[in-house]
C-alpha cells in the first residue's frame, strides 16, 4: 500500500525522465553547494536560493498536479520544521546563522526525487531487498557511531529506531528508504563543506550527536510523512474551493 500522493506517480513513472531529473538534481546540489561554500556571503547565498526556486519551477513545469501539490506541501512543512530545528531548538545551524532561501525548496526537490524513484519498476520490483539493505546498513552505522566512534553519537542511534518504524511499519517503505539514503548523502556533503553543522549535544535533551548524526535522515522521513498526512486534506479543500468557484461563476452568469 502506498502513501497518499505516491500511488499516482507509481502507476505511470517513466524511468528515463525520473533518472534525468535525479541526475540533474545531483549535479545542481553539488555545484550550488560548492558555490555557496566558496563565495560565502549573504548575497551569493540568496542567488543560490533564487536559482533553487527556479529549479523547482522547471522541475514542476510539466509535472502532474499531484506532484505539484505534494512538492508545494513539502516546502511548507519543511519551512516549519527547519525554523524550529535550526532557529529555535538550535540542534543544527547554518553557516550564517539564518535559514538560507534554498533550504525549503531543496526539501521539495528531494521529496520529488524520492517520489519519482519510488515509482521506477526496477526499484519497485526489488523493494523488499532494498529496504532490508538500508535497514541493516543504517543499523550497523548507527551502532558504530553510538559505541565505537571517538565522539558517541547517541542521537543517531535514537534516530535509527525512528527510521526502523518507517521502514517496517510505513505505508511505503521503499519511498522512505530512498528518501533516507538521498538525504543522508546530502547531510554528509553539506556538513563536509561547512554549509551547516550539528551541535555536539542536543540542546535541552543533552544527547550526544555526531556531525551529522548517523541516521538523521529519519528526520526527513518525518517531514515526508507529515506531508503525506496533509495531502488528502489539501485535496479535499482544493476540491471544495473549485466547487465554490464554479457555483459563484454560475451565480454570476445567472444574474448578468
Amino acid at each position: 500500500m502506498t502513501p497518499p500522493g505516491v500511488g499516482v506517480a507509481l502507476r505511470g513513472t517513466q524511468s528515463r525522465p525520473a533518472l534525468v531529473y535525479v541526475g540533474a538534481l545531483t549535479a545542481y546540489v553539488l555545484v550550488a553547494g560548492k558555490l555557496d561554500a566558496v563565495l560565502g556571503d549573504l548575497f551569493w547565498q540568496n542567488v543560490v536560493g533564487g536559482l533553487t526556486w527556479l529549479f523547482v519551477v522547471a522541475a514542476l513545469w510539466r509535472a502532474r498536479p499531484e506532484e505539484r501539490l505534494a512538492v508545494g506541501t513539502m516546502i511548507g512543512v519543511a519551512t516549519l520544521y527547519e525554523c524550529f530545528g535550526s532557529l529555535v531548538w538550535r540542534m543544527y545551524e547554518y553557516r550564517m546563522g539564518n535559514l538560507p532561501l534554498y533550504v525549503p525548496p531543496g526539501h521539495g526537490l528531494f521529496y520529488l526525487a524520492a517520489f519519482r524513484l519510488a515509482g521506477l519498476p526496477a526499484l519497485r520490483s526489488r523493494a523488499r531487498t532494498l529496504v532490508s539493505g538500508v535497514l541493516l546498513g543504517s543499523a550497523l552505522w548507527a551502532i558504530y557511531g553510538a559505541l565505537l566512534a571517538p565522539h558517541p553519537d547517541r542521537l543517531g542511534l535514537y534516530a535509527w529506531f525512528l527510521l526502523a518504524a518507517f521502514l517496517v511499519r510505513g505505508r511505503d517503505p521503499l519511498f522512505f528508504a530512498i528518501s533516507f539514503v538521498a538525504t543522508m548523502a546530502l547531510e554528509y556533503y553539506g556538513t563536509a563543506i561547512g554549509t551547516w553543522a550539528w551541535a555536539t549535544q542536543a540542546p535541552v535533551l543533552g544527547i550526544s550527536a555526531a556531525n551529522p548524526p548517523s541516521a538523521i535522515g529519519a528526520g526527513y522521513c518525518v517531514m515526508d510523512a507529515t506531508t503525506q498526512l496533509l495531502l488528502p486534506h489539501l485535496r479535499r479543500a482544493l476540491a471544495r474551493l473549485g466547487k465554490l468557484r464554479r457555483c459563484l461563476a454560475v451565480a454570476a452568469q445567472s444574474t448578468s
